[in-house]
């Protein structure tokens, strides 16, 4: 899925929020909620539903199970400490169900103005559908929610972040080393959920920067726990002083800092140059269908791709890691790739992919 890594975690101090209850299937405790109306939804629009998948479950190329089975890390153990990890979720646009089963379907990237979870990325050149059981779904938010503090300090989640369970509540992990401990209400979380903005600054107008530390649910943290977002888009005056307002994409801020703002000088970022087109060779076109290795049609290309060297008889098969690590790992029925073939007569000539 996404690379994975292990951030640093620290607890803000309990708050006295009330706990949710823990899923089952999984060695290390999750949050659990109803599924999100997203998933049943009858509404005329359509809108698409999506979901997050969590890095213990093993995703399948057919609703079975005994179907071929994958996921990033394939021990146990180290799936299962990622649990708390965001990085190691994956995101994907909701499918069929069949019984158990939930249908994914791969997308080269989010809805627009979403980033709190990513789609695997070595899956984004291919349309395909895999499955997963229904335990395997991480709890989210399915609209944004507010959770004030004792202090008056607050967090405001946007829809689809993460919801991790334990013995004493909810934690979000999505700007770590910042744990915040929420409160949600039962209705705001589900397993699917319909996309809508985060809490994008662009076009936002920055009063300053927090440069010292700030406090948050009783806590002081230094500002550098949000690199790069210590913007401040408001300042509200309250009896016990201001409060200042922080937004990273997932999660808004209201803060209470220490010493005083810096100026902001808005200085902008650099621009990247692309590259160009090879020469002529066989690839694989866009919209191109790739099977799985049982020969079962699978979905297909997104766009031009060269093809693999791994060729067997009239097929070409792309190895595709689900993780940080290379193809190749299994452990029992469970491998860290998925395999994806075409038939060498779909291939056509002509400029080579840059991938």
């Amino acid at each position: 899925m996404v690379p994975m890594r292990l951030a640093p975690l620290l607890l803000l101090a309990p708050l006295g929020l009330p706990a949710f209850g823990v899923s089952c299937g999984a060695p290390a405790t999750r949050a659990t909620a109803p599924v999100a109306a997203a998933s049943t939804s009858t509404s005329p629009a359509r809108r698409p539903a999506w979901v997050v998948v969590d890095p213990f479950a093993i995703l399948r190329e057919q609703p079975d199970d005994a179907s071929v089975g994958m996921r990033a890390e394939v021990s146990p153990s180290k799936a299962s400490a990622l649990l708390d990890d965001d990085t190691a979720y994956a995101l994907f646009l909701a499918g069929e169900e069949r019984g158990d089963f939930v249908g994914l379907q791969t997308v080269a990237e989010g809805p627009h103005g979403y980033s709190c979870t990513y789609p695997p990325e070595a899956l984004g050149p291919f349309a395909v559908t895999l499955w997963v059981h229904r335990s395997g779904l991480a709890t989210v938010t399915t609209r944004r929610v507010r959770a004030q503090y004792g202090d008056g300090t607050a967090v405001t989640l946007a829809t689809g972040v993460v919801l991790h369970g334990g013995a004493d509540g909810l934690r979000v992990h999505v700007d770590p080393p910042l744990v915040s401990k929420v409160a949600v209400p039962a209705d705001a979380s589900g397993t699917s959920f319909f996309a809508q903005r985060g809490f994008d600054a662009e076009g936002a107008h920055s009063i300053g920067l927090i440069s010292g530390s700030f406090v948050l649910a009783g806590k002081e943290w230094d500002s550098d726990v949000l690199e790069g977002y210590r913007h401040v888009y408001a300042r509200h005056p309250t009896p016990s002083g201001p409060l200042f307002t922080m937004r990273t994409p997932c999660v808004q801020y209201e803060v209470r800092a220490k010493g005083e703002l810096d100026e902001d000088f808005g200085l902008g970022g650099l621009g990247m140059l692309g590259g160009g087109a090879g020469s002529d060779c066989s690839h694989a076109p866009a919209g191109a269908p790739v099977y799985f290795r049982s020969g079962q049609q699978a979905g297909v290309t997104r766009w031009p791709l060269r093809l693999p060297e791994l060729v067997d008889g009239d097929r070409a098969c792309w190895r595709r890691a689900l993780g940080s690590t290379s193809a190749g790992q299994e452990t029992g029925a469970v491998r860290n790739w998925v395999e994806l073939c075409m038939r060498l007569k779909d291939a056509v000539m002509g400029t080579c992919p840059l991938e």
